[in-house]
């Protein structure tokens, strides 16, 4: 057991030496870890104990990736836009060897009442999804190399939420493919819209605020696309190469997020109504 929580470690190591959004000192990670199974991607960035890992200048950045937005009637703009389409992380290979996989991240935050919900998922979003992309792949590498289950490795990790645990569908002693990349990736991504929605609400509470935002938030990996919608927000994929109803109906797609009750209580409300495409 001592032997494990070593190689633990010393995983978790590696993983932050090569964080494209971060940077990883000497010190132990075993307190960022405790932190992180504790209270998530604000605990660890908020506590003087991880101090390691840093904020970087070009966690937002724009690299081959264009954006555009236009003001309307409002004297000032509510949205917030992202976009890193080359980010680098590094994933174990199916020879064992870590190679570092492109992963593009585009985001569109459409704040309401205010920017100010907007401007911090577009400032956090980047680096809480970097982060929690490596405790995942650290906790899966860890159960690789002790024989752990994957599912009984992350219960730690995935209980302080209560996701869903049966979107993983591989056991980590399987090659280490893209699906399960993308199935890392994926939990990133919810875990860190919940970590700031969380965030933004606690603040929100304490200053009496009443703001918020939509998100759209695109992962590419390998050709793969990963669309997260939340709130009223759309994501349209243009194509050179149309297709009729009866062509897309056998395109290969699933639905991961899940709809937020209250969103829709108040939609109806006002007159809107929501409505889902199979």
């Amino acid at each position: 057991m001592e032997c494990s929580g070593v190689l633990h470690l010393f995983v978790l190591g590696l993983l932050f030496a090569g964080l494209p959004t971060l940077s990883y000192g000497g010190e132990s990670s075993s307190t960022c870890l405790a932190l992180y199974e504790h209270g998530g991607a604000p605990m660890v960035f908020e506590s003087p104990e991880c101090r390691q890992l840093k904020h970087s200048d070009d966690s937002r950045r724009t690299s081959l990736c264009q954006t555009a937005m236009l003001q309307g009637r409002r004297k000032y703009l509510e949205d917030r836009t992202l976009c890193a389409l080359d980010l680098r992380i590094p994933f174990p290979g199916r020879v064992g060897i870590m190679e570092k996989v492109r992963v593009g991240d585009a985001a569109v935050f459409d704040g309401h009442n205010g920017a100010e919900a907007s401007d911090m998922a577009s400032k956090l979003f980047l680096e809480y999804f970097v982060l929690h992309t490596y405790f995942f792949l650290d906790a899966s590498l860890s159960a690789a190399s002790s024989g752990t289950p994957t599912l009984q490795n992350w219960h730690g990790l995935l209980d302080r939420h209560q996701l869903d645990n049966a979107r993983f569908k591989h056991s980590l002693q399987a090659n280490f493919d893209d699906s399960f990349r993308f199935d890392i990736l994926k939990e990133a991504l919810l875990r860190a819209v919940h970590d700031i929605d969380a965030k933004f609400s606690k603040v929100a509470f304490v200053e009496n605020l009443n703001f918020g935002s939509t998100a759209t938030i695109i992962l590419l990996l390998n050709g793969q696309i990963l669309v997260a919608n939340i709130g009223d927000s759309k994501a349209f994929l243009c194509s050179e190469k149309f297709q009729t109803p009866a062509e897309a109906k056998d395109s290969p797609s699933s639905k991961i997020t899940f709809d937020l009750q209250e969103e829709i209580f108040e939609n109806e409300v006002s007159a809107g109504h929501d409505s889902s495409l199979s």
